[in-house]
């Protein structure tokens, strides 16, 4: 049966059991190799939409620190560190801004919503734009799932990663981003 076709209690139902075996076995914490970045002082430029019609941009990001979490709704890891970053940010919050970037096609819109709809996180979710997915534009060399950046206050990438981070990966990363260049 196609996700598609599940009415809203089944999404419900299928991603939560999916998050309870999560709970259950969870990913292993190891530490996460760093995705080579293009280097530059250059502020990233992006725009995703969301699930919901609307646009997120670096714009809006600047300012503060920004972790961008990429995923795809059928990696159980993603769900995970989706979960991770949001508890993370509940102690970090308006210090820092967060974004979950799903690399999903277009045509995936309903299931990214039900996605969203039941992990209720505390920071936004968009859909990868077409450069994103097709790996050109500033996010060419993210090709695992998940995959992390950190750009400082500026938009300029500062640190990365692939794969799950725990909590004291995540502050380094983090700190990496905060610290002035």
């Amino acid at each position: 049966m196609s996700v598609h076709k599940l009415s809203s209690y089944g999404r419900r139902l299928f991603l939560g059991l999916g998050l309870g075996a999560l709970t259950a076995c969870g990913p292993k914490e190891a530490e996460s190799p760093e995705i080579a970045l293009p280097r530059s002082a250059s502020p990233l430029r992006y725009s995703f939409g969301t699930p919901d019609g609307g646009i997120l941009g670096s714009g809006a990001h600047r300012g503060r620190v920004t972790i961008l979490l990429f995923g795809t709704t059928y990696d159980i890891t993603t769900q995970a560190e989706a979960r991770r970053l949001d508890q993370f940010m509940r102690e970090h919050r308006p210090r820092l801004n967060a974004l979950l970037v799903m690399l999903e096609p277009p045509q995936n819109i309903e299931v990214v919503r039900a996605y969203q709809e039941i992990l209720n996180l505390g920071y936004p979710i968009a859909m990868a734009d077409h450069d994103t997915l097709t790996r050109r534009g500033a996010f060419a060399n993210i090709q695992v799932v998940p995959g992390w950046v950190f750009l400082d206050r500026h938009g300029v990438p500062r640190a990365s990663a692939e794969g799950p981070l725990d909590f004291d990966r995540l502050r380094k990363l983090t700190s990496l981003a905060e610290e002035p260049q």
